[in-house]
């Protein structure tokens, strides 16, 4: 699972969240399942201090309080989607706890704090629904995997529109939380295709030759689907 916020500010603690987007990816096909999307209701605090969305984190997105008051979700209701989200991606008859999904994202941890402490406001543990080791996430970071694979050094050569322009994905319109997500998914399919290749860097096909592997029992669909609630 893909996933990003926009927030108003650095500290889980101390800003929120205000929007939320996130796709699914078959671990065979890498193709695109379900999308989920949302603004997100003003919250407090696990201690009911209120949240400051800080003014430079406004001027990057342009969300406001007052339009995820009148648009978003609440995080009760995100917790409660999300439990059922990552409850029908886990195979049922899955005892190990080997085949939760997988967090994914750009700089992943920061995004994980986030929707940790939102978990954790509603006495919901992240760990319980998602891929972990001992109560630690276990995720994949696309900023990560592109330091170990380019093998380049210097601050901000890993940024997701830096990453997107060296995998040659072309633009994007940053700081959406989808956009964000959709170019995230597509850098991640780079890689795994590269790394399906035998090759760390260069060109990698995108084409459909992946998704004919021999898959999976079910068949997965190529269209998109939004997850029903």
């Amino acid at each position: 699972m893909v996933f990003d916020f926009e927030t108003g500010g650095l500290d889980c603690q101390k800003n929120p969240a205000v929007e939320l987007g996130l796709i699914t990816m078959d671990q065979i096909t890498l193709e695109e399942e379900i999308q989920y999307e949302t603004l997100i209701k003003p919250y407090k605090s696990i201690s009911g201090d209120p949240l400051v969305l800080e003014q430079r984190a406004f001027d990057v997105h342009g969300i406001s309080q007052a339009r995820c008051e009148r648009e978003g979700r609440t995080t009760e209701e995100i917790v409660r989607q999300l439990i059922a989200l990552f409850k029908k991606l886990r195979p049922p008859r899955d005892t190990t706890g080997l085949n939760k999904p997988i967090l994914s994202g750009h700089n992943v941890m920061f995004d994980v704090g986030f929707l940790d402490y939102i978990f954790k406001i509603h006495n919901e543990k992240l760990s319980d629904y998602v891929l972990s080791n001992n109560g630690q996430i276990i995720a994949w970071d696309t900023q990560q995997i592109a330091g170990m694979a380019w093998n380049t050094s210097g601050e901000g050569k890993y940024n997701l529109g830096a990453c997107s322009e060296k995998a040659g994905l072309g633009n994007f319109l940053a700081h959406s939380a989808l956009s964000d997500v959709r170019i995230t998914a597509d850098l991640l399919r780079y890689f795994l295709r590269s790394f399906r290749q035998g090759k760390t860097t260069g060109t990698v096909s995108s084409g459909n030759s992946e998704t004919k592997v021999k898959q999976r029992e079910k068949i997965v669909s190529n269209h998109k689907v939004r997850f029903q609630f």
